[in-house]
């Protein structure tokens, strides 16, 4: 479990995107609770550090388009040659990307906001992100997380055809 101060450092880190109100005080498990100003889209950022992450569990409007993407580490040569490629240089590179045709449109869509959670490639070996019918989950470093709030935003953005 993450102790109180990390909890305070994650709110932190999420509320300087400005995209977000965080709550600490609608805690989820000694986590946070998240809210998209102009949707009615809740978060949660679940205080269990998993390998260094933390999981992010944000409510999406129901829709097509699936995806998965995982760190693309040294080991993934097999998965390499079955991977979707984007065509966005260091998305591509830091991740394995595996998603249906919805999948692959939402993910270049969300281009922008996949290249900001990546500025300077992606190390840790715990990230994940699952994009699926009524929810976006993911694994992220704890300390690197002010970057997820925008991928979420564009996630619930587009599903709500906004």
């Amino acid at each position: 479990m993450a102790t109180p101060a990390s909890t305070a450092q994650l709110s932190e880190l999420l509320g300087r995107s400005g995209i977000v109100n965080v709550d600490p005080a609608a805690g989820v498990a000694d986590g946070l609770v998240l809210r998209l100003p102009f949707f009615s889209a809740t978060a949660a950022i679940s205080s269990d550090v998993v390998d260094s992450g933390v999981w992010f569990v944000g409510e999406l409007p129901e829709g097509v388009g699936r995806a998965r993407l995982t760190h693309q580490g040294i080991f993934s040569v097999i998965d390499q040659l079955r991977e979707q490629k984007l065509g966005i240089g260091p998305v591509d590179a830091a991740f394995l990307v595996f998603c249906d045709d919805d999948g692959f449109a939402l993910l270049t869509r969300c281009g922008d906001a996949l290249l900001k959670m990546v500025p300077a490639g992606v190390s840790a070996s715990c990230v994940q992100i699952h994009i699926e019918e009524k929810g976006l989950r993911v694994l992220w470093p704890a300390d690197d997380i002010a970057a997820l709030p925008a991928l979420w935003e564009s996630l619930v953005s587009l599903r709500s055809g906004a």
